[in-house]
């Protein structure tokens, strides 16, 4: 099926909508996802600092 959207782009539609408990579990598992990702980037920039500093004291 197709739809225009905005400005006449075309936005395609495939398969049945989501029911509205698993847009929340989808929703909340995204979240969670995010919220890895950042924690992840924060250790890693920690890490980073950390081998640097290391590496200007040896």
């Amino acid at each position: 099926v197709h739809s225009r959207g905005q400005k006449g782009s075309k936005i395609l539609y495939s398969g049945p909508l989501i029911q509205s408990e698993n847009i929340d579990q989808m929703l909340q598992d995204h979240e969670r996802h995010i919220q890895e990702a950042v924690r992840q980037s924060r250790l890693d920039k920690a890490r980073k600092k950390r081998v640097t500093a290391a590496y200007d004291q040896g």
